[in-house]
């Protein structure tokens, strides 16, 4: 073989951690991070689990592509969120949650293609009293399904329409 080696078996070389890093558990390619758990290349985050591809990021479960996002559960390709569930291409959103291509939105529930908005379910804005008795009934429903089957539908399973 002309002095090449070649290995029949794959190899993995896993927790490849560096900088100023600590409390991580099975995690690639991080850095300055801490308390980690199942996640890849990220880069100075903290309390970070099932995630991956993400900078700047806090108390994050399932997301992934993104940065500078707080408290967000599987949310996709976001950029400064907080306080978001199941989100995809949302940016500089606060309080959404089952909503995609979003831009400066606050207080959105299952709301597409919105920018500057506030206080909508669906794509109907409504009165700052109504919507949040709403949005409390919608979550209670949303915590319920998911406390009785221990799964829900993801923003992307909605998108594609299963």
């Amino acid at each position: 073989m002309n002095g090449v080696q070649t290995c029949a078996l794959p190899i993995y070389a896993g927790n490849i951690i560096s900088g100023n890093s600590a409390n991580f558990e099975d995690c690639d390619s991080c850095a300055n991070s801490r308390y980690l758990h199942h996640c890849n290349e990220l880069y100075d985050c903290k309390f970070m689990a099932y995630s991956s591809v993400l900078r700047f990021c806090e108390n994050c479960f399932g997301s992934s592509g993104g940065g500078e996002t707080k408290f967000t559960i599987n949310c996709y390709e976001v950029f400064q969120q907080n306080r978001c569930f199941e989100n995809f291409r949302c940016y500089t959103c606060n309080d959404c949650f089952y909503s995609a291509t979003l831009e400066q939105c606050t207080n959105c529930l299952f709301t597409f293609n919105q920018k500057n908005k506030t206080n909508m379910i669906g794509n109907l804005q409504l009165e700052k009293d109504k919507f949040f008795s709403l949005k409390k009934k919608l979550l209670s429903e949303i915590r319920e399904e998911l406390s009785t089957k221990k799964e829900i539908p993801s923003i992307l399973d909605i998108m594609r329409g299963d």
